[in-house]
C-alpha cells in the first residue's frame, strides 16, 4: 500500500520510524533500501505496485512535510508527517489494514 522514496541521510533517518509505525498500523510498507536515485526508487515503487509513494528528500526531513503521490490516479500532494499514517489508513480504508505478522504463523495466532 506504502513505499517510501527517501533520498539523503536526514531522509533515512526520519523515514524508518514512519514505516516502523505504518506496519504497526496494518499499512503493508516498503522502503526502498540502499542509495538508487530518485528515478530508480520510483521505477522499484511502480514495480511494488504500492497504491501510494512517500517521497521524502532532505527539504521534507527538515520541514515535516512530505511529497505523497497516489498512484492510482496519479494525483499527488503534500502531508505532515504527523498526519501521513491517518491520511493512509483514511485512503486505503481501515477494512484493507493488515496486522499479519510471520511471528503469528509461530504461535497459531493466524486464523
Amino acid at each position: 500500500d506504502l513505499f517510501f522514496v527517501q533520498l539523503g541521510d536526514e531522509a533515512k533517518k526520519v523515514v524508518l520510524p514512519i514505516s516502523i509505525k505504518a506496519r504497526e498500523a496494518g499499512i503493508n510498507t516498503v522502503i526502498s533500501l540502499g542509495t538508487p536515485s530518485m528515478k530508480e526508487q520510483m521505477l522499484k515503487a511502480q514495480k511494488s505496485e504500492a497504491k501510494f509513494v512517500v517521497m521524502v528528500g532532505v527539504m521534507e526531513a527538515k520541514n515535516g512535510v512530505f511529497q505523497v503521490r497516489n498512484q492510482v490516479n496519479g494525483s499527488q500532494c503534500e502531508v505532515k508527517k504527523d498526519e501521513l499514517i491517518d491520511y493512509i489508513i483514511g485512503k486505503i480504508g481501515k477494512e484493507n489494514l493488515d496486522f499479519y505478522s510471520p511471528i503469528d504463523d509461530l504461535t497459531n495466532k493466524r486464523a
